[in-house]
């Protein structure tokens, strides 16, 4: 008793100083994410849009030690990514856009480079995130995922997809068509209202992802416009339906 009355004191006291206290790690999406990962037996890990490897890198944190694969198309992320999977011994980086063609594409490059994308931005995102407005344009290479990584991904028993690609969700979907039935888990990021011209949104996201057999299993906050408080993206994680009826404690 004495011990909750001080928790609850020391945690009133951080929210005076504009700090929350909550139970760690569990509060964390990057350990939320590390069991559901060892739930299902997760053996790859495939992040498209990995920027400079940031997704790569928290997954290590929090003990995924299978393999990864990350997708950057944009040569100055891709530098610190490849020297970050270097470091690695089962983390590959490509210097690769995924969708649902194979193709040369031009992608609009950010100031804060996580922005980028090859969607236009719209004035909504810029206005809440004024570093992330557009700067220039590079040239890059984009493959499906189903023809540059199929065969590898049915080497694997249950490979994951990641994929924050900026409002470009769809066509990295469409071009993972043939290797769907065999992807065991996605993680995908979803707007809640429109930031890139012609992306799909959260509800349209939920739809596709129930049509493809995936049902959704957690959300994690991710951009939301500082000065209201409301939030513009979520984090979604989608599993197949086999796993639908619960999933097994990790030893």
């Amino acid at each position: 008793m004495l011990l909750r009355r001080i928790a609850k004191s020391g945690k009133a006291a951080a929210q005076r100083l504009g700090l929350d206290i909550a139970r760690y790690p569990f509060s964390l999406p990057g350990h939320r994410r590390d069991l559901i990962l060892r739930a299902i037996g997760v053996d790859l890990v495939v992040d498209v849009g990995a920027n400079i490897g940031q997704y790569g890198q928290q997954l290590r944190r929090f003990g995924y030690q299978g393999s990864i694969i990350s997708l950057e198309p944009l040569s100055e992320p891709f530098a610190a990514l490849q020297a970050a999977a270097a470091r690695d011994g089962n983390w590959r980086a490509i210097n690769r856009a995924a969708g649902e063609s194979n193709e040369e594409i031009t992608v609009n490059v950010a100031g804060n480079s996580i922005s980028s994308s090859i969607l236009p931005m719209l004035d909504r995102h810029a206005t809440v995130a004024p570093k992330s407005r557009f700067e220039r344009t590079e040239t890059a290479v984009m493959e499906r995922l189903d023809t540059l990584l199929g065969d590898e991904l049915r080497r694997f028993r249950r490979p994951f997809l990641k994929i924050d690609t900026q409002g470009f969700e769809r066509p990295v979907l469409a071009g993972a068509e043939n290797v769907m039935s065999h992807i065991a888990g996605i993680e995908m990021e979803m707007s809640l209202v429109p930031l890139y011209q012609g992306q799909m949104l959260f509800r349209e996201a939920l739809s596709l992802m129930d049509e493809k057999g995936f049902w959704l299993a957690g959300l994690a906050t991710g951009f939301w416009d500082d000065r209201t408080g409301e939030m513009l993206q979520v984090d979604g994680i989608f599993l197949a339906a086999e796993y639908r009826d619960g999933l097994r404690v990790p030893v």
